[in-house]
């Protein structure tokens, strides 16, 4: 499947005459039911010919299914060729069967949206058949009479309900309104390794959107220091950017903090507004995407409309918000002082007086943080690795992409480890980041049967590495796997 890096992927009735409009309306259902007719024989021409090619592993025909914008995007992050992307797209799995399903087509410009249900079966390891059942939206373009796959997004069931227009988060455990002609979807874009559960709304022109997303935050930090980081990197991803306006704002009941801000980003014009707000450990956030930039003054009332809305929506049984949210999403689980999950194969124990605890947020196992302070520990952990992603790319990998949005960065020291007979890189940094100040660290990364690893050890300012160094090699030394 596809998956779009950047743009993110990003009423009212009249009761009149029967006698005057019977004839009129029912010409027009029946036209309307024509049309819509022809449009699903299209898409579904289409999707037989999509699934066909991935059963045949076929590159050369799925190339022709697809939008070249949509697959020079993502063969740009990946580094690859689109040719080379789309063959490993097609060969991931030994397909035995490949089943799009359209249950609804809606017109839209010069797009089809397409509502769908995708089955897939494949041979695994050992033989073994696996299966999976999504539900998806997909957005097919038109060129010159041929429909060509520009972006697509998954669905959770049962989350919007078009009568009311809402949409409810049962992972984020929050209800928003979305307007009319807005399309949601579940994040699958979007910083997946860090944020549980995500809502995407692609606005009427196709290609504005607001993504709403939240993370349990470690340590406690100001709705207006998580805003004023996130600006620091978008700052320095993009061009000719300005911040427009920035202040404090109130959104369910709760003080939040608002920028607006304007850009380009591949030749992009964009007019952006943030929205950071919740209640330590919860911070929710908005991303309002006008592009064009040009889109922005139409867009507004929408994106307001939407900011508004929010609302926590409580669990059942009397849990609050985050005690819900890390019961539904931790993995894991922990005895003493000591965490241990046979998902992953590993297990890492806390020193003593240190807290610990297992993470809501997808990439994170564990957090363990010393007594007093904000530093910190964490582990990560990551599957789905091929044979040929050694320790050395997957460190420098992550390496340049930090590099990339701090500043003042420094490495005094890098060296290999072993860990049961296992290889991996540990290394020493410091760097800063905006509305945090400086960070100092230890990490050490293994990579065994697949899996990445990542022990992350932060003190963070005004903490210093030194004050914590005899802790933290306590806990990367307690760390191993169960066989």
């Amino acid at each position: 499947m596809f998956h779009s890096n950047r743009s993110n992927l990003l009423a009212c009735a009249a009761v009149l005459a029967l006698a005057i409009l019977i004839a009129p309306a029912a010409r027009a259902q029946a036209a309307a039911a024509a049309d819509q007719d022809a449009t699903k024989t299209k898409a579904q021409a289409f999707f037989a010919a999509f699934d066909q090619a991935y059963l045949t592993k076929n590159t050369n025909s799925m190339m022709n299914l697809l939008d070249s914008e949509f697959v020079n995007e993502r063969a740009e992050a990946e580094k690859m060729t689109p040719q080379d992307l789309v063959k490993a797209i097609v060969e991931k799995k030994n397909w035995t069967e490949h089943k799009t399903e359209v249950t609804s087509v809606e017109p839209r410009g010069g797009f089809i949206i397409a509502n769908a249900t995708l089955s897939q079966k494949w041979k695994a390891n050992a033989g073994k058949e696996e299966s999976s059942r999504t539900t998806l939206i997909y957005f097919l373009r038109s060129d010159g009479g041929q429909l060509r796959m520009r972006n697509y997004g998954e669905t959770e069931e049962g989350a919007f309900d078009p009568a009311t227009h809402t949409y409810t988060s049962s992972k984020g455990h929050y209800s928003i309104c979305v307007p009319e002609n807005w399309i949601p979807m579940k994040n699958t874009q979007l910083l997946p390794q860090i944020i549980p559960d995500a809502v995407v709304m692609v606005a009427p022109d196709m290609r504005s959107s607001v993504f709403l997303g939240f993370v349990q935050m470690p340590f406690k930090i100001t709705p207006q220091q998580g805003a004023t980081g996130d600006l620091a990197i978008e700052k320095g991803a993009t061009q000719e950017h300005k911040v427009i306006e920035q202040g404090e704002i109130m959104v369910g009941g709760q003080k939040a903090w608002r920028t607006v801000t304007e850009f380009k980003a591949d030749d992009k014009h964009y007019k952006r507004m943030r929205v950071y707000f919740g209640p330590h450990p919860m911070l929710y956030f908005f991303i309002c995407d006008a592009m064009p930039a040009s889109r922005w003054d139409a867009l507004k009332p929408d994106f307001d409309k939407i900011v508004a809305s929010f609302q926590t929506v409580r669990p059942k049984g009397g849990q609050t918000v985050q005690q819900a949210v890390a019961g539904q999403l931790a993995q894991g689980a922990i005895s003493g002082r000591t965490y241990t999950n046979k998902d992953f194969n590993c297990f890492i124990a806390a020193p003593e007086g240190w807290t610990i605890r297992t993470s809501p947020n997808p990439s994170t196992l564990v957090e363990m943080q010393p007594p007093s302070g904000k530093s910190l520990v964490r582990l990560v952990g990551a599957k789905g690795l091929k044979p040929s992603d050694t320790v050395k790319a997957a460190f420098e990998g992550r390496l340049d992409q930090v590099k990339s949005v701090v500043k003042d960065f420094r490495e005094p020291s890098r060296r290999d480890v072993t860990i049961q007979n296992s290889p991996g890189i540990e290394s020493i940094q410091s760097y800063s980041v905006e509305g945090f100040g400086t960070i100092e660290l230890k990490e050490v990364t293994v990579v065994r049967n697949g899996i990445y690893y990542l022990i992350l050890c932060q003190a963070m300012e005004p903490e210093k590495l030194a004050m914590l160094q005899k802790d933290f090699d306590a806990i990367i030394q307690s760390f191993g796997f169960i066989q």
